[in-house]
């Protein structure tokens, strides 16, 4: 589903129509003073321009199949978004003190969960991380609403964050720690990293439970048993997430000692963190907090190399193969790249690819090769390096 071109044509065109307005109101505004009804238009026509900006940007991204989760949800969120500063604007003096509050309350919640929601949905639209995407833009969604809902239900509890308040953010949080275990390099996740999710789900209950302890008993749960719990699980998940994305990063031969660098260290940083917490340990008095702290900056230097070497390793995954290159487009990912001719693969998502083409002129002394069946050039010897004839096609389940 894509939003047709004339539709943004229209859209660009009243975005230019309300810069116009923009510019006519903002001068009236610098000449005319503590006029109120010109401040809400200036500010109205403001709003309707960065609404129509927002729409533009979200309506493009819909044209290609990676871009077009983040496209959609964006324009969503901005719809919503812009229902709510209109009602700012214009209801202030009109709608009752509270109703302006929900209000406001709404428009700072759509605002805040813009910005996870959208990376997450961006994440959705490449291969490797389509499963994570999907299921963090979910819980983040889902925790928005149900902010959404207790602040229009029940006022009172929203303001003093009490329980719901708490279930949404657990439910945002371990959708994303939850989401990193289902990172992976093939199309689909392995099963063990299914485990991630379940965990994930394990978390937040507890996560739940424990501040429904809290809140009943108006005592503090650290050092509890049940806190104890909930930070092992959580701490598990998290490794579960690490180890996915280490083994999803690809490396050269010589650098994949550091992906065993990575998962050690951070395990060793779990069980140092869950140590503090379960000694109840003060920073920086007790020794277990410092020990901690190193672990995790050693752990997090470890991950970021591994990020660093995986891209440098796709610079040069080309120069290490033979043969001149073509400017393609995966037919898997959609990422534009140059592969060189013959067998190769997609330098993001391991697509198996063939590039051939067949030389017409020797790229040394511009020798005639048509017809040439030798990789090299009858006239100066030149290597041509790519392949002479095209491959031999099969189709799966046919004849």
């Amino acid at each position: 589903m894509k939003i047709s071109k004339t539709t943004r044509s229209i859209m660009l065109r009243m975005m230019l129509a309300m810069l116009a307005i923009d510019a006519l109101l903002g001068i009236s505004l610098v000449l005319v003073e503590d006029d109120d009804l010109l401040l809400k238009a200036a500010l109205t026509a403001l709003s309707l321009s960065c609404t129509l900006g927002l729409l533009l940007v979200g309506s493009s991204a819909t044209q290609t199949p990676r871009w077009a989760p983040l496209g959609f949800g964006l324009i969503g969120i901005v719809l919503m978004q812009c229902i709510c500063s209109l009602l700012l604007i214009w209801g202030e003096e009109l709608l009752p003190n509270m109703f302006t509050r929900r209000v406001t309350a709404s428009w700072a919640i759509l605002f805040w969960a813009t910005f996870p929601f959208c990376i997450a949905l961006r994440a959705a639209g490449y291969r490797s991380t389509r499963a994570m995407g999907f299921v963090a833009a979910g819980g983040t969604l889902l925790g928005c609403m149900l902010l959404l809902i207790v602040a229009w239900a029940r006022w009172n509890t929203f303001n003093s964050l009490g329980l719901p308040v708490t279930v949404s953010f657990a439910i945002a949080t371990c959708s994303w720690i939850g989401g990193l275990g289902l990172i992976a390099r093939n199309r689909r996740p392995a099963r063990w990293q299914y485990l991630a999710m379940v965990l994930a789900a394990i978390t937040a209950v507890l996560w739940v439970y424990t501040a429904h302890l809290e809140q009943g008993r108006s005592t503090d749960t650290w050092g509890s048993p049940i806190l104890n719990i909930t930070v092992a699980v959580g701490l598990l998940t998290l490794l579960a997430g690490v180890i996915a994305i280490c083994l999803a990063i690809p490396l050269p031969l010589a650098m994949r000692w550091l992906r065993h660098l990575t998962i050690v260290t951070t395990a060793v940083a779990m069980g140092a963190q869950e140590f503090t917490v379960i000694t109840a340990a003060d920073w920086p008095d007790d020794l277990s907090t410092r020990i901690t702290g190193a672990a995790w900056i050693l752990s997090t230097c470890c991950l970021l190399a591994m990020f660093i070497m995986g891209w440098k390793d796709s610079w040069d995954r080309e120069d290490r193969q033979n043969g001149r290159t073509m400017s393609i487009q995966c037919p898997a990912c959609g990422r534009k790249q140059h592969r060189p001719l013959g067998r190769s693969a997609c330098d993001r998502c391991d697509q198996p690819l063939w590039l051939w083409c067949r030389m017409v002129q020797c790229p040394s002394c511009n020798y005639d090769l048509t017809g040439a069946t030798t990789p090299h050039c009858p006239e100066c010897g030149q290597e041509i390096r790519v392949p002479m004839e095209p491959p031999e096609f099969t189709v799966s389940g046919g004849e």
